[in-house]
């Protein structure tokens, strides 16, 4: 008999990835989101909004130009 598929019970944060941080956290801030983490000028490429019980985590990414 197969497996069941993997059942997730839980999720702790979530990542999505930008290529604007600035413009991504002035979005989420109109959606109510604030910043706990990093930014849109922070060295590092990870930003944190809070949206308990979860973490928002944006990721930002160059995009090569072309």
């Amino acid at each position: 008999m197969k497996d069941p598929a993997p059942r997730i019970e839980s999720l702790s944060a979530v990542t999505l990835a930008t290529t604007d941080m600035g413009r991504s956290l002035a979005f989420y801030a109109s959606l109510g989101f604030s910043l706990t983490r990093g930014g849109a000028d922070a060295p590092n490429r990870w930003t944190r909004l809070p949206a308990y019980p979860l973490r928002l985590n944006l990721d930002r990414r160059n995009v090569p130009s072309t």
